[in-house]
């Protein structure tokens, strides 16, 4: 679950009588009542019903003793969560970075993956757009002691998280010093 804090301004006029906030998702037309007869003077609420990666609209309704309810402006809401991405380094001839991101859930998709060097530099872009989970590799090109970033852009269609993993490549192995030396006079 995700929470979501609203805050507003009443309106508190000689009329009012309590206010109401209401949520719907962005996809749906029809508003849901989470908190009915709050104090005129109430000007905020927190949502800990929200699901994560869902885009919600949210709105406050005064409610007065003459005439219907007045609606406040409406606000979308989002809480997109980034998905586990793991790493590792297989070493050999050239050190490969291994990566994979699980999938997504509710309305959020896995845009992009990126793989991004120590000097900010994009070396590898996957476009994937996909909630299902994804893995692939990086050859380094066995860059000892570099920093490397596996970058993932999530959205909910009209909010972007980006969701940042870095992995270091290895030492390099310690060169050894010459053994066995001897000196044969003539």
């Amino acid at each position: 679950m995700a929470t979501i804090n609203l805050s507003w301004t009443p309106d508190n006029g000689p009329t009012s009588v309590s206010q109401t906030v209401q949520r719907k998702l962005a996809s749906s037309s029809t508003w849901v009542d989470l908190a009915t007869g709050l104090a005129t003077t109430a000007n905020s609420y927190s949502d800990n019903t929200a699901v994560e990666n869902s885009l919600y609209d949210y709105r406050v309704l005064n409610v007065c003793s003459a005439g219907g309810p007045t609606a406040s402006g409406t606000v979308q809401a989002d809480k997109l969560v980034c998905p586990a991405i793991t790493t590792s380094i297989t070493s050999g001839e050239e050190d490969v970075i291994s990566w994979s991101v699980a999938a997504t859930t509710n309305d959020a998709t896995i845009a992009t993956i990126l793989i991004i060097d120590g000097g900010g530099t994009t070396v590898e872009t996957n476009t994937v757009n996909a909630a299902t989970a994804q893995s692939g590799t990086y050859d380094t090109g066995q860059d000892y002691g570099a920093t490397y970033t596996v970058r993932v852009n999530i959205t909910d269609g009209v909010f972007t998280k980006v969701c940042d993993q870095t992995v270091t490549i290895g030492t390099a192995p310690e060169c050894g010093a010459p053994t066995g030396l001897s000196a044969t006079p003539q």
